[in-house]
């Protein structure tokens, strides 16, 4: 069964674990595997505050059963522009 839980870690290695496993190749921003851990600290940060750079952030895992396939993103700017990010492995 496929569901989506806001995000469940608060480590590296899960994100790291997506990305290694996901073809990115039409992904807007490829990102490099082994993450910068301080990249991965600011983005948790914002995972847990709900909060990037003032802005509303949600992240959700995708799981099938209780393994992670995937993860989306949702923000909004000051604008009103919304954006939706999604990787699924």
């Amino acid at each position: 069964m496929i569901t989506l839980e806001k995000w469940p870690y608060n480590r590296k290695e899960p994100l790291e674990e997506l990305y290694a496993n996901t073809d990115q190749t039409y992904c807007l921003v490829q990102l490099p595997v082994p993450l910068p851990l301080s990249s991965v600290r600011e983005y948790l940060k914002a995972v847990r505050s709900e909060d990037l750079k003032g802005r509303p952030f949600l992240c959700y895992a995708i799981k099938n059963d209780d393994a992670i396939i995937g993860k989306i993103e949702a923000s909004k700017d000051e604008e009103g522009e919304a954006e939706l990010d999604l990787i699924i492995r």
